[in-house]
This record gives structure tokens, sequence and C-alpha cells, in this order.
């Protein structure tokens, strides 16, 4: 039978990894930002607007309202 208490002190530290692993992707993608020209950043947010939309990329082909 598993320790509840120690159960719960996994759930607490993979919580708090989580939270630690996140953090440091922010800071590295702050970091890579950072390097990025005007340019590079206005490409960089143009991609990711684009894959916002990817998801109803089918529908739009299924209405044919996109052009091959």
């Amino acid at each position: 039978d598993p320790d509840a208490g120690a159960v719960g002190d996994l759930v607490l530290q993979i919580r708090d990894l989580r939270q630690q692993i996140r953090a440091l992707g922010q800071s590295a993608t702050d970091q890579f930002e950072a390097l990025l020209s005007e340019e590079q950043a206005g490409r960089l947010n143009a991609v990711r607007r684009a894959a916002r939309l990817q998801p109803v990329i089918p529908a739009f082909r299924l209405l044919h309202l996109l052009r091959d």
C-alpha cells in the first residue's frame, strides 16, 4: 500500500519542478527574443500567429475558401 503522505509529497515536488521548468523555458525564450532584430521578431510573431490559426485550415479547405 502506498504511503499517502509520500505520494502527496511527490505530487507537490512534481508541481514545483513543472513550475521551475516553465520559468526556465520562459527565460530562455525571452533571452532568445532579445537577440532578434526587429525584422526577425516580426517574422517570429507572424509564425506564432500562423501556428494559432493552423487548426482551422482544414475547415477552410473543406469549404473551398483556400486556394492551393
